[in-house]
């Protein structure tokens, strides 16, 4: 947990979803300027992308969330997936507000789109959070 910024090496965060899309790494941290605890996912495009997913990041402690941050589109909703080439990284952001005890242990990632019916996953990553 970086109290400093948000600099630093990305750790080993890596889950294939679905062979369209892997996270190949992530950090977290407290931005000291906003008091925002921000979770960073680098994220590359596989070869065979067949739609536009949205991006759930949560948090929890001791097994229960305690918040969640959903995007209709990656990158504040400015740089869709549809729009990635095959092997490109792109960075992303997700910053949570958090109650002052809380002291998240987990990190739960969820690419999902919207269906007719609801809504679909396509998998889930969930790490634990090393001081």
């Amino acid at each position: 947990n970086d109290q400093v910024g948000m600099g630093g090496e990305l750790a080993a965060w890596e889950h294939d979803f679905g062979g369209q899309v892997r996270l190949v790494g992530g950090r977290w941290g407290v931005n000291r300027a906003t008091g925002e605890t921000v979770v960073m996912l680098a994220w590359q495009a596989g070869p065979a992308l067949e739609a536009e997913w949205s991006v759930s990041v949560r948090l929890a402690q001791d097994g229960v969330e305690l918040a969640q941050v959903d995007r209709a589109q990656p990158v504040f909703g400015v740089y869709p997936m549809s729009r990635w080439q095959p092997g490109e990284v792109v960075m992303d952001a997700y910053p949570f507000r958090l109650p002052p005890a809380a002291a998240p242990d987990t990190v739960i990632v969820i690419l999902y789109r919207q269906t007719e019916t609801g809504f679909e996953n396509l998998d889930v990553f969930s790490r634990a959070l090393q001081e």
